[in-house]
C-alpha cells in the first residue's frame, strides 16, 4: 500500500531542525514532491516498469520473447511456438508405477517384461487430462488401470495409446482410450499395409463376394489354384472357372462314410482316358486318389 507522508517544519520539542527531507524509490515507483525543504508531501505512483521477478514480480509488463513470463490474451489464451510436456523413457520391470496429478503425462517403455502404470487419483485432476503410453518392448505389455486398480487399457508391443479422463469423479474416473497406428502400419486415402495378423475383424458385416477374390490366385499345400471371374463365399466355398495347375492337392476331410457322394458337371460330355492329376482324400484314415480331368 503507498502512503502520503506529509511534513511541516516548525517548533516542537527536541533538539535540532530539517532543512530538507527527500525519498528515493525502486524504479517502479515514480517519486513527487522529492526533496521537502520546509513543508509539503512525498508520493510514490506506478512508473509502469514491471517488478523484477526476484521480488515477487513477473518481471515484464507485456510477453516480451525468450525467457520471457508468458501472459494470457483477453480470451484467456496463449499462443506459443511449441510446448514440451513431462516424458519418461524407462527399462520394463514387471512392477507397477502410481502416478500422481505432479507426475509428467508421457511414458515410453523399452527392454522386455512388461509394466503397469495406475493413473492418479481422478479428482486431482482436471477433465482432459491424458497421459501417452507408448510399448517399445520386445515382448511384454503396458498395463494401464485406473485410481481404483480397474485396467483402462492393454497395450501390446509396438502399440501407443492415448488416456484421456473424461469424468475426474469419482477417484477412479471415466478414461476414453484411442489407440495410435503402430510403426509398421502405413496408410493413405487409397491403400492400407499392415504386415501383422488380423485377430478379430468383420468385413463391413458381409460374406466376401467375388469383388475381393476374382482374378486372385491361392495356394493349397504346394499347388496354386488360379481364380478366374470368382464366384466365392466362406463356410460354404464354390468356385467357377477354376485353373488348377499340374500337381496334388491333399484335402483333409473328417466324418465321411461309405454314402458320401459328390458329384461334377463338365463342359463336355466325354473324358481324357488319362486324368490330368489326383486329388488324394483322406478318408478317415484311408487315403484315396481321385482323378480329375482336364475339360
Amino acid at each position: 500500500m503507498l502512503k502520503t507522508v506529509q511534513i511541516t517544519s516548525g517548533g516542537g520539542g527536541g533538539n535540532g531542525t530539517v532543512t530538507s527531507v527527500g525519498l528515493s524509490a525502486p524504479a517502479i515507483f515514480t517519486v513527487g514532491g522529492s526533496p521537502i525543504t520546509s513543508s509539503g508531501t512525498l508520493s510514490l505512483t506506478y512508473s509502469g516498469t514491471a517488478l523484477p521477478v526476484a521480488n515477487g514480480g513477473t518481471g515484464v509488463t507485456a510477453s516480451s520473447g525468450a525467457n520471457s513470463v508468458v501472459l494470457r490474451d483477453a480470451n484467456q489464451n496463449t499462443i506459443v511456438n511449441s510446448l514440451t510436456e513431462g516424458f519418461v523413457n524407462v527399462a520394463a520391470a514387471g512392477t507397477t508405477t502410481t502416478l500422481t496429478a505432479s507426475s509428467a503425462p508421457n511414458y515410453c517403455v523399452t527392454g522386455s517384461g512388461g509394466q503397469t502404470y495406475q493413473l492418479p487419483d481422478a479428482t486431482t485432476l482436471t477433465a482432459g487430462t491424458n497421459y501417452f503410453f507408448n510399448n517399445n518392448q520386445s515382448s511384454g505389455t503396458i498395463v494401464v488401470k485406473n485410481n481404483s486398480g480397474t485396467t483402462v487399457a492393454t497395450i501390446q508391443s509396438g502399440g501407443y495409446v492415448e488416456v484421456l479422463l473424461l469424468v475426474n469423479s469419482p477417484a477412479a474416473g471415466s478414461w476414453d482410450v484411442h489407440n495410435y497406428a503402430p510403426s509398421n502400419v502405413s496408410w493413405s486415402t487409397n491403400t492400407f499395409s499392415y504386415p501383422g495378423s488380423i485377430t478379430s475383424a468383420t468385413w463391413n458385416g458381409v460374406a466376401i463376394t467375388n469383388s475381393y477374390l476374382a482374378n486372385s490366385s491361392i495356394t493349397l499345400g504346394n499347388t496354386a489354384v488360379s481364380l478366374g471371374s470368382t464366384a466365392s463365399s466362406l463356410g460354404n466355398l464354390t468356385l467357377a472357372n477354376v485353373t488348377i495347375s499340374t500337381g496334388t492337392i491333399n484335402v483333409q476331410t473328417t466324418n465321411l462314410t461309405s454314402t458320401t457322394s459328390a458329384s461334377a458337371t463338365f463342359a463336355t460330355a466325354s473324358l481324357p482316358l488319362v486324368p490330368a492329376g489326383y486329388i488324394q482324400v483322406d478318408l478317415n484314415g484311408t487315403v484315396v486318389k481321385v482323378p480329375y480331368y482336364a475339360v
